[in-house]
């Protein structure tokens, strides 16, 4: 019985040194290009109507609970909302020289109001058309302008 395990072992050994592996590699480049799709946009301009005959004057107030922290990013909220509130009850697109004021209080029994008051002329956009040849100082006027803005954001002061 040994012999014939030993046998079955030398055998074995034997095999397995005869075998041969395979390695098959392969390896493809390629670019791809996608067709593009753009869309030439016109630019619009529009006129801008007045919703009332003067400035107006909207007030919200809002209550906060005790646990509530006043943050700056809970203000700019409030004074978003009393914004878009102020805009869509005059029926406006837009609130031309918006000013906004602030006022917190804090009362009696930690009862805390924020009162957030928008000042401004409500306008809507009217009579949209496409820019014509007698727009193309404006539009001067415009791009400079954003290049401009674009310029100052992206420029820094270096300390040495």
């Amino acid at each position: 019985m040994k012999r014939f395990l030993f046998l079955i072992a030398a055998v074995a050994l034997a095999s397995s040194c005869s075998v041969m592996r395979e390695v098959n590699y392969k390896e493809f480049k390629a670019r791809n290009i996608e067709p593009r799709q753009d869309a030439l946009v016109v630019p619009l301009k529009a006129e801008m109507e007045l919703t009332t005959d003067g400035r107006i004057d909207k007030s919200m107030t809002y209550t906060l609970r005790k646990e509530q922290p006043l943050t700056t990013n809970y203000l700019e909220e409030r004074k978003a909302e009393t914004l878009a509130a102020t805009a869509q009850a005059y029926n406006a697109d837009v609130i031309i020289g918006a000013l906004t004021s602030v006022n917190y209080e804090e009362g009696k029994g930690k009862v805390r109001t924020l009162t957030v008051r928008v000042t401004g002329y409500p306008a809507r956009y009217v009579d949209f058309r496409n820019i014509d040849c007698q727009d193309s100082v404006m539009m001067n006027y415009y791009l400079h302008t954003n290049q401009a803005e674009v310029s100052l954001r992206n420029t820094g002061v270096v300390k040495r």
